[in-house]
């Protein structure tokens, strides 16, 4: 039967059979593909007009601490553009905004490199249209961490013009007297000349420690942007101080607002509607150096004074520096209100507006950066973005991984080999029990995995290419070691690709694979997998 299946001429011919669908339904979250070396993430939109969402992925350590930014098809993972820092510890790619800066309607980058510029740091734009260099922005003082966080809004001038400024922070700026107050600096849309700033007021405030905007607050002219301040770590005694503070169009507020002692207040802040009340609240999240951490809520009353955070609005903690990333995401449970997001050093966890109780979450160790796109490979469920240093297998700086209730039929321990020194990749195809004993093939495209080949009632999620006519003369063979054969009593196989340098003159070569099992000897159509990418680079 192998040997039937492998000739071409059959397998189009076993591709219109069918059997009632059963694949299965999940409500865990599963790691679903890894991309390597980078640990931070943000949604880039259709770049390409492909149709998916596009992202950003930003890699401070690559190239001896130069830094990369990439931006990479939600499609297929293929790398449509690299940009590199500028020079040797630049950190380019420490953090990333994204919004419309010239005003054409596609969506701009600014990535900080807060080693640049000798030691006091840049940002750059980067023209969404053409993808090139548009601009740059300097930092003023040497180990500030200027660019550490950057957010964009329409700050000034004082009567606002409807065009995003570059608000960038240095939580480590010092002045001759005061030491890490940190600062926050403001730079003109068009010039990019720094037109405003604030600096910390007590020895190591690490003001900037965490930035963001979300449009107008408080009614006035201009957009609102709180800022956090940590204070100092101490491994004893936990931070000391922790505030934030808004700037409301660009003029500094007077009033400061303190959170709980010890417990690094400032670590993260959102600004969004999470008590349903049509009003935008601040979100503060605590957590830094192994703390306990936690996150609470601030309700906004449009007159610039904050009443002060909830104590009621507890979140279960879970994990080390529980609150060190928080972010909003879709709305998961379908109440009309966009839902909360809450990381700690190696959790993320889901909870509901306004009720915040919790939808869900999983483990993922050091975790730096959190991004939300959507349903990024089209199989109707919400994806998650996750990315971070990696403390083990597989073994490199840093990896950005996709997580969604879908169940893959692979375990993404690897996703890609490098052409110049070959290697081999195990599958790790696990398909269940109930298909134990089946007849399975594993076939690829390079084509995408939407919308698919509807093969009766069962949704095989690639689209049949060439390759994959080319993938049926060679089952069972270099590369595609073990791509067709049966399931084991557990519903598993042992299949694995392999790469000799020689298949170097092939890369980069970015695929998708998928499962298709088929039941004998009746050979019916009886289940198939979600796809997942793999490269030859």
């Amino acid at each position: 039967m192998i040997q039937l299946l492998a000739k071409t001429a059959i397998l189009p011919a076993i591709l219109l059979m069918s059997i009632p669908d059963r694949l299965p339904s999940q409500s865990k979250y599963n790691l679903n593909y890894r991309y390597r070396d980078g640990y931070i993430v943000k949604v880039a939109g259709d770049q390409n007009k492909d149709g998916f969402t596009d992202i950003l992925v930003g890699h401070p350590e690559a190239v001896s601490n130069k830094g990369q930014v990439k931006l990479v098809s939600g499609k297929n993972m293929r790398e449509l553009k690299i940009w590199t820092g500028a020079s040797s510890g630049a950190r380019f790619g420490t953090s990333i905004a994204v919004g419309d800066m010239n005003g054409d309607k596609v969506p701009d980058y600014v990535v900080g490199a807060p080693g640049d510029n000798s030691g006091k740091g840049t940002f750059t734009v980067i023209d969404g249209k053409t993808l090139s260099f548009s601009g740059r922005g300097f930092g003023s003082s040497a180990n500030a961490s200027f660019g550490s966080s950057i957010v964009l809004a329409d700050v000034y001038p004082f009567f606002p013009d409807k065009k995003l400024d570059v608000i960038v922070s240095a939580p480590n700026f010092s002045t001759a007297t005061i030491k890490q107050a940190g600062a926050i600096e403001i730079y003109d849309n068009k010039s990019l000349k720094r037109v405003g700033g604030f600096t910390g007021s007590s020895n190591q405030a690490h003001l900037g420690t965490a930035l963001a905007s979300n449009g107008d607050l408080d009614g006035k002219p201009g957009d609102e942007i709180v800022v956090t301040a940590k204070g100092y770590y101490s491994s004893i005694g936990g931070c000391g101080g922790g505030y934030f503070e808004v700037i409301s169009g660009g003029v500094w507020t007077t009033k400061r607002y303190l959170g709980p002692s010890r417990l690094c207040f400032g670590s993260s802040v959102l600004i969004e509607d999470v008590t349903g009340d049509k009003v935008k609240d601040i979100v503060i999240g605590t957590g830094f150096n192994n703390r306990t951490g936690g996150a609470y809520v601030w309700e906004w009353n449009k007159k610039l004074t904050v009443p002060g955070y909830k104590s009621t609005y507890s979140f279960p903690i879970r994990g080390r520096n529980f609150g060190l990333r928080i972010m909003s995401v879709p709305d998961m449970n379908k109440d009309g209100l966009a839902d909360l997001c809450i990381c700690g050093s190696d959790t993320v966890d889901f909870f509901a507006a306004k009720s915040y109780f919790k939808l869900g979450g999983f483990d993922r160790k050091t975790i730096r950066s959190i991004a939300a796109p959507g349903d990024l490979d089209h199989d109707g469920v919400q994806d998650f973005i996750v990315a971070g240093y990696t403390t083990s297998y597989p073994s490199f700086t840093g990896a950005v991984e996709f997580w969604s209730t879908k169940k893959w039929a692979f375990t993404p321990a690897d996703n890609y080999i490098l052409a110049k020194r070959g290697g081999r990749v195990a599958l790790d195809i696990d398909m269940g029990v109930k298909n134990k004993g089946a007849f399975y093939l594993v076939l690829g495209s390079m084509s995408g995995a939407s919308p698919g080949v509807k093969l009766g009632s069962v949704q095989f999620p690639l689209n049949i290419d060439n390759y994959s006519m080319i993938m049926t003369g060679l089952f069972n063979q270099p590369p595609f070691v073990n791509f067709l054969g049966f399931l084991d009593s557990k519903g598993k196989a042992q299949a694995f690709w392999t790469a000799s340098p020689a298949l170097g003159k092939f890369a980069p070569l970015y695929a998708q694979y998928a499962v298709l099992v088929i039941g004998y000897p009746k050979l019916q159509f009886q289940d198939a997998s979600n796809a997942r990418h793999f490269v030859l680079k």
